[in-house]
């Protein structure tokens, strides 16, 4: 800005510079021709009075030379003055993209600052996110060694399970075994104990048919006896006492199958 402000002046004082180069440049001119006229004069003293036409030409020819020197110098000076505008321009131009390129480059450099603001920020969370995950990393490799751990634990558990289930299967068939086979002696036993039975009752009462028939003979025995004199009470006590003795085996033996079948 203060390029532009000290720009504005300039062209005011360009004119100025050149207005007096003008008049300079004319003033020189017109001394240059007073100058050459004076020679003229003095050549056209001492000369021949016969000569007044060719002075007349040669002073028309010095005020010619003067008027091209004075249209040179007003081509030059329109030149410059032309030059000066063209300069003017390209400086104005230059300090335009001068203040462009300053504000492009201040732009620029907000930017970067913005931008390394950003990279930093970033490069904080990449560290924070690289330490968060080296401790996730951490606790992952933790939790594998534990999983390793269940899953070895839970495979001894799981050989071990299966051993005892095998060796309670085995122990199971062979209880089995032990319960069909004592099912069927019980069976056995029980259908020996029945016969045994039946024919402990048959004879039992095959033994009281033979004791009351004994009975019955001896009642007739005794009945003879007495008709013969002798005593009845002794015989009959006998008997009583066969009968007796063959109930009480009987009985005993119906006992006996009864606790076999409990076992």
């Amino acid at each position: 800005m203060a390029d532009g402000t000290l720009a504005s002046p300039a062209p005011a004082a360009a004119d100025r510079e050149v207005e007096t180069t003008y008049k300079e440049a004319s003033a020189y001119g017109v001394e240059q021709a007073a100058g050459k006229q004076a020679a003229t004069n003095g050549e056209q003293e001492t000369a021949v009075y016969g000569e007044m036409d060719t002075a007349d030409g040669e002073a028309a020819a010095a005020a010619g030379d003067r008027d091209a020197a004075i249209e040179l110098l007003l081509d030059e000076i329109q030149a410059l003055k032309s030059e000066r505008s063209n300069l003017q321009r390209e400086r104005s131009d230059l300090l335009r993209d001068l203040s462009d390129a300053r504000e492009k480059l201040a732009g620029a450099e907000s930017d970067l600052k913005a931008v390394a603001g950003e990279a930093s920020r970033l490069e904080g969370e990449l560290r924070v996110t690289l330490d968060d995950l080296s401790t996730a990393n951490l606790a992952a490799t933790e939790h594998e060694e534990k999983v390793c751990l269940l899953k070895s634990n839970i495979k001894d558990l799981e050989a071990t399970f299966t051993v005892e289930v095998n060796e309670l299967e085995t122990k199971v068939k062979v209880l089995e075994e032990e319960l069909r086979v004592a099912k069927q002696k019980e069976r056995d036993e029980a259908e020996k104990f029945a016969a045994n039975e039946e024919e402990l009752k048959t004879k039992i009462a095959e033994l009281t048919s033979n004791l009351e028939e004994e009975e019955e003979e001896k009642s007739f025995e005794i009945d003879g006896k007495e008709d013969a004199g002798v005593p009845p009470m002794h015989s009959r006590a006998l008997g009583a006492a066969a009968v007796i003795g063959v109930v009480a085996l009987g009985a005993g033996a119906v006992v006996c199958l009864h606790l076999a079948k409990r076992r």
